[in-house]
């Protein structure tokens, strides 16, 4: 306690003596120049370290550009004062050690942090690599051997990581290369999915999640495509085998001894870890089931075609297991799995782990830095005893001065430290690590099948004679002393002996199995327990035209996704999916672009199915025949040009009947952007149209938020020029309104009134035209609002599917997006998008922003 008061006591006059000028620097201490791009650095690698979630935006990424630029030429001229002494005396050799010391550390600090920041990687340049050469000829001149020995180690182990970096990421990429056209031509395959591969027990899903590349491959001629050849299936995981990892035991009966006490075998519902207890809502097989859709998916940044979105037992994936929600009311589910794949796509884009872990968990990459920790901290223990306070003349007869040098050198032997602990960090404790652990135990479980069954008959005490017949070499042959009588006893004895050590080796075996696979448990529930990363919030922005108007200030809101709005999404997908699949079954073409253009006819007919005048319950999309829509709507909609123009549109309409709701209600104080908790407090009147309600306006102003960021299928420059100009439109049409009633009587009484300019009829007027002909025909009720409900769910699953995935990638950044988590599931039920066969790498000139 003593002590620690006396380091904070000393505080003060470090500090002091840090910014004390000399001659070397002309400004501020040597130490101080040590010190500060060694922090640098270290800020810059923890900012890199938090990955795209918090890059995306315009104003942050000068910042990050900037801590680039300082921690860069900061180390420059650091490294620059640290000249050795002219002299060999005490003081001066002193210096040249501590010297040395900070050369080596900030050199190495610098470009362990290059090659080791998980995000947005940048290659090492040649000064880089003359600077770390720079630091091993400091190491050449007068040092003693103490320090000498740390010091290249140090160096030695930094030497090899920037070898291994290269040598290793340029194989991963391959690999990663070799593993999309792996993945595509395995799925082009028959046999992928079986016929009546199952949703609930996810038989016959043979997605791939890890262990391919330790099969064999070969060409297929002349088609050129891969064929993966199961050479050792132990070591290949698929989705189904996550799910049934019993069922591929060799005996076929689904049986493992080694979980069972008694030693009888227990079925994989009641495994330890992946059990039906143990594993109720999924999480574990949700990691594998994520990477596998991951590696699908990957395949639309690069125009690789998807030939599995055909597939029936691909969209039933969706509708049947992911969309189920029979002990899943809240969709809470289908989220983590979207938002887990999602995370793997932005660390595939945007980060080093992909091709880190493209040969399994980098071992390696965690060795090196352990033995650099151990380096770093023998180097701290050798420096205690070098005298702290010395001055030092330079070549050029200037006096370096050194108060604190001891705590200087451990200050940033700390930094080493915490860097290369971070970096371990954010390697193990990530989604990928999960995956392999997960998978690990998988294999321990397959393995350790195939190993009891090899032992069962000598277990069980059935057949042991045979058994030691069948594996026993010929005794030896005895000597005549040992004939006559005594044969039967020595034969005995030999079998006895054979026998307890064959029980004893199995013991060790199941002893030392069943230690390993208790660790890996322990492992698995830690990491699941800490790893969070990737996790949405469920939160989506709003923007409302006609707030914008009203609101001087930042017109953006963020809202929970609410159950009722999630319900009615995730119904309208399952709908389409569902008349995807009744369809195809009734219809003999299966080509793929036949059933890419009828999905894509179904996407389309989000109109129809909300506004169409068909008795019952709305219809289920049907390509085959347009479904009939009111004349009137139907011609406004189709005046509008793009989808830019169209959500404008329909969302004017949308926010003229939300405020004639909000005025019967009596919340005409209400915003747009509030949404009651329950029925307006008015349960007979209201609570049937809530859900709906809730539903609409909340998609109406997140729709308009896509607008704002060019996550449209229209061009962005298209989408930001048409939503600038129909700003400019309501402003006008506006002037003078101060409450909600002033702007509907004003838009509504004006819908129909000629234009005066020959421009045609504006973005705002043709939303009022559809309010007034959507009120009239439905009231302000339950149906107009049930109707609104379906058009904008559908028009949300259409815009989400055929926006390129390009721009999707692009906002992998930031928070996420609603949208692209449906235009993930979209893909894997086989809805492509209209218009996306071309085109989809391009970025858009407002794209190239937060490339």
């Amino acid at each position: 306690m003593a002590s620690l008061l006396e380091f904070f006591r000393s505080l003060p006059g470090v500090i002091r003596a840090l910014f004390q000028p000399d001659d070397t620097t002309r400004a501020l201490s040597v130490e101080l120049w040590a010190v500060v791009p060694a922090v640098l650095v270290l800020i810059q690698f923890g900012v890199s370290s938090m990955g795209p979630r918090f890059a995306i935006s315009p104003q942050i990424n000068p910042g990050i550009e900037l801590l680039r630029i300082l921690s860069y030429y900061s180390v420059s001229y650091t490294l620059g004062l640290m000249k050795p002494s002219v002299s060999k005396q005490s003081s001066e050799s002193t210096a040249n050690d501590f010297f040395q010391i900070w050369a080596v550390l900030i050199v190495t600090m610098q470009d362990s942090a290059r090659i080791g920041r998980p995000y947005r990687p940048k290659e090492m340049t040649l000064i880089d690599l003359l600077a770390s050469l720079w630091s091993a000829n400091q190491l050449r001149s007068q040092t003693e051997l103490y320090l000498k020995v740390p010091l290249w180690a140090i160096w030695c182990i930094h030497a090899w990581r920037i070898i291994w970096y290269y040598i290793s990421s340029n194989a991963a990429a391959g690999a990663n290369d070799d593993n999309m056209k792996l993945v595509s031509d395995y799925m082009a395959q028959s046999g992928h999915t079986d016929d009546d591969a199952s949703a609930d027990t996810m038989t016959g899903y043979k997605y791939l999640v890890v262990g391919e590349d330790r099969q064999e491959k070969k060409i297929d001629k002349p088609r050129f495509r891969l064929q993966l050849e199961e050479t050792r299936p132990q070591e290949l995981i698929t989705v189904d085998k996550v799910w049934n990892w019993s069922r591929h035991s060799p005996d076929g009966g689904g049986a493992c001894a080694s979980d069972s006490p008694d030693g009888g075998g227990v079925h994989s519902d009641d495994d330890v870890l992946l059990g039906r207890h143990t594993d109720s809502d999924n999480r574990f097989k949700d990691v594998c089931l994520s990477f596998a859709l991951y590696k699908l998916l990957r395949r639309r940044f690069f125009g690789i075609s998807m030939p599995e979105a055909k597939d029936q037992a691909s969209r039933r994936l969706v509708s049947d297991a992911i969309l189920d929600n029979t002990n899943d009311p809240n969709y809470d589910r289908v989220f983590r799995l979207t938002e887990v794949e999602l995370s793997f796509l932005q660390d595939f884009s945007y980060s080093k782990h992909a091709v880190v872990f493209a040969r399994g968990f980098p071992y390696h990459r965690q060795l090196l830095s352990s033995c650099m920790i151990a380096a770093a901290l023998y180097l701290a223990y050798a420096v205690r005893n070098i005298p702290s306070t010395m001055m030092a003349q330079d070549e050029d007869g200037r006096v370096a001065r050194i108060t604190h040098g001891v705590l200087i050198t451990h200050f940033l032997i700390f930094i080493v430290v915490f860097r290369e602990l971070l970096e371990i960090w954010v390697y193990v404790m990530s989604q990928w690590s999960k995956v392999l652990v997960v998978c690990h135990y998988i294999r321990i479980k397959l393995k350790g099948s195939v190993q009891n069954f090899k032992v069962t008959p000598l277990a069980s005490g059935e057949g042991s004679e045979d058994h030691v017949q069948d594996h026993n070499p010929e005794p030896a042959p005895l000597d005549s002393r040992e004939r006559g009588q005594d044969r039967p006893q020595g034969c005995a004895s030999r079998l006895q002996r054979w026998i307890a050590e064959k029980v004893e080796r199995i013991m060790l075996r199941i002893i030392v199995s069943g230690l390993h696979r208790w660790i890996v448990v322990k492992v698995a529930r830690i990491m699941f327990r800490f790893i969070h990363r990737g996790e949405w919030d469920q939160k989506i922005e709003q923007h409302n035209l006609l707030m914008a108007v009203r609101v001087k200030t930042r017109n953006i809101r963020y809202v929970k996704l609410q159950s009722e709005v999630k319900t009615r999404i995730f119904d309208s997908l399952k709908a389409l999916i569902i008349s995807a699949s009744t369809s195809g079954q009734e219809e003999n073409d299966s080509s793929e672009s036949y059933i890419q253009s009828t999905n894509n006819g179904r996407l389309m007919s989000y109109l129809g199915v909300a506004f169409t005048d068909s008795e019952g319950s709305l219809p289920v999309p049907d390509s085959r025949r347009k479904l009939p829509v009111p004349p009137l709507i139907e011609i406004l909609h189709d005046n509008l040009d793009g989808d830019t123009h169209k959500i404008l549109a329909w969302h004017v309409a949308t926010s003229l009947c939300q405020i004639r709701l909000l005025e019967e209600a009596g919340r005409h104080q209400d915003d747009l952007y509030t949404l009651p908790t329950s029925s307006f407090g008015d349960p007979g009147g209201f609570a049937a149209l809530w859900p709906d309600y809730t539903a609409a306006a909340t998609l109406s102003n997140y729709c308009v938020h896509l607008v704002t960021v060019a996550l449209i299928p229209d061009n962005g420059l298209v989408a930001s020029k048409v939503l600038d100009a129909v700003g400019g439109e309501a402003r006008v049409a506006l002037r003078g309104c101060r409450t909600w009633k002033q702007t509907h009587d004003r838009l509504m009484a004006n819908a129909w009134v000629p234009d005066r300019t020959p421009d045609g009829t504006t973005i705002v007027k043709s939303g009022a035209q559809l309010a007034v002909e959507l009120l009239t025909r439905y009231g302000g009720r339950d149906e107009l609002w049930r109707r609104l409900s379906k058009f904008w769910t559908g028009y949300l699953l259409y815009l989400s599917a055929s926006t390129r995935a390009s721009k999707h990638q692009i906002h992998l950044q930031g928070r996420g997006e609603l949208t692209t988590h449906l235009w993930a599931l979209l893909s894997h039920a086989g809805f492509l998008g209209v218009n996306t066969e071309h085109g989809q790498l391009l970025l858009d000139p407002v794209d190239q922003t937060f490339a």
